[in-house]
């Protein structure tokens, strides 16, 4: 299993446009072959902050949605809406503490 953490400072004056955008992205994103969950958080305390947490069967499932029509579609409507973006990927290897 693959986890996506996308961590999104966005510009309050492109808030309410990345909204917007983001619902249908989820909505085509959740069909997807691979796609376990999918879902988008706002900060209480700063709702410049969001982050998307993910969760993909695969790599290669998270490598498609990349390509999919949707995800063009919202990358290209929030291009310019973002102050601050830090993405991880983790993988579901877990570590033991000693």
């Amino acid at each position: 299993m693959i986890y996506v953490i996308a961590n999104l400072t966005v510009d309050p004056a492109k808030r309410d446009a990345v909204l917007a955008a983001a619902k249908p992205a989820i909505a085509e994103t959740r069909k997807e072959q691979g796609c376990i969950s999918y879902e988008l958080f706002q900060s209480a305390e700063n709702p410049n902050e969001m982050v998307f947490v993910e969760r993909w069967e695969s790599r290669d499932a998270l490598n498609a949605h990349a390509r999919s029509d949707h995800f063009r579609v919202w990358r290209k409507a929030t291009a310019d809406a973002f102050t601050g973006r830090k993405l991880e990927i983790l993988s579901d290897a877990k570590v033991e503490s000693m």
